[in-house]
């Protein structure tokens, strides 16, 4: 079974921090509206209402850039590694990456 990644939006929100870039940084290179990321940042609920492949777009986006997102009982992660995915072609997404975006709380 596939582990599922959860990315809240504070998560989003870190990771475009992380990488110093806008919504419209953002957008342009994941092909999706910045308004569509305003919303999934700005909701307390994050990824309801979103399409699974919207939220699996912006997490292979940010997976490329370099930044792993992680979630357990007791935290949530965000964190930058120091060779992007197109640097390293054991994370490229030839190599049979895939992810689940999970509706609600990590629980």
């Amino acid at each position: 079974m596939t582990k599922a990644i959860v990315m809240t939006p504070e998560q989003c929100r870190a990771a475009r921090a992380i990488l110093k870039w806008s919504t419209e940084i953002l957008s342009k290179k994941a092909g999706i509206s910045s308004r569509t990321i305003y919303l999934f940042e700005s909701t307390s609920e994050g990824a309801r209402g979103f399409r699974d492949a919207t939220l699996s777009i912006l997490l292979e986006t940010f997976r490329q850039a370099g930044v792993t997102f992680d979630c357990d009982d007791n935290s949530i992660s965000v964190r930058l590694t120091t060779a992007p995915a197109s640097k390293d072609p054991e994370r490229s997404v030839s190599a049979g990456w895939s992810a689940a975006a999970v509706v609600g709380s990590a629980a």
